[in-house]
């Protein structure tokens, strides 16, 4: 019984944010398929999407790339990462990571289960360059209350749009 060794061809395709970094890279094998890509293309600027055909044996030559270009108009800020709530005496401190080029941000909070009612603006000083962790207390809750929290990055640039809110974070006052 003889082995069979099956052709492998397919495109690669790179999608190269505008400072030049490969912001996505990946082996497409189905080219009946249409693709869709859901990453971080949210900075203004151009792209590029390039593809070129391969062929994993090594018997032929890949093809050279073809390149198009995207051109990003408006962009929209990173929604804060890594939300924590830890609650005290009728208060919380919220802390989460900086998104890049946000000039302020908004905190909204509510009780359990209740829909969003105060929103806080935040607007931190002494971070360099916007990066890091932040953090920010906020005072005057009820006692013994089971309350929930979210935050959004936001910008006064008309080119760019706020951010998604993020996940909520659940917490207790004391």
């Amino acid at each position: 019984m003889g082995t069979v060794s099956l052709l492998r061809t397919g495109y690669r395709l790179e999608i190269i944010d505008p400072s030049g970094k490969t912001l996505h890279s990946e082996i497409l094998y189905d080219s009946e398929s249409p693709y869709s890509y859901y990453g971080d293309i949210n900075k203004k600027g151009t792209y590029q999407i390039r593809m070129k055909s391969i062929n994993d044996d090594g018997d032929y030559y890949d093809s050279p790339y073809v390149t198009e270009k995207l051109e990003i108009s408006n962009s929209t800020l990173e929604t804060p990462g890594s939300v924590s709530a830890e609650g005290g005496s009728r208060a919380v401190t919220v802390s989460f990571s900086a998104s890049e080029d946000a000039q302020y941000y908004q905190i909204q909070i509510s009780k359990y289960n209740s829909s969003w009612t105060d929103t806080e603006t935040y607007r931190p000083t002494g971070v360099s360059g916007n990066r890091g962790t932040l953090s920010k207390k906020i005072s005057g809750l009820s006692s013994d209350t089971h309350y929930r929290v979210r935050v959004r990055a936001c910008t006064d640039d008309e080119d760019t749009e706020n951010s998604s809110w993020s996940d909520y974070e659940d917490f207790y006052t004391d």
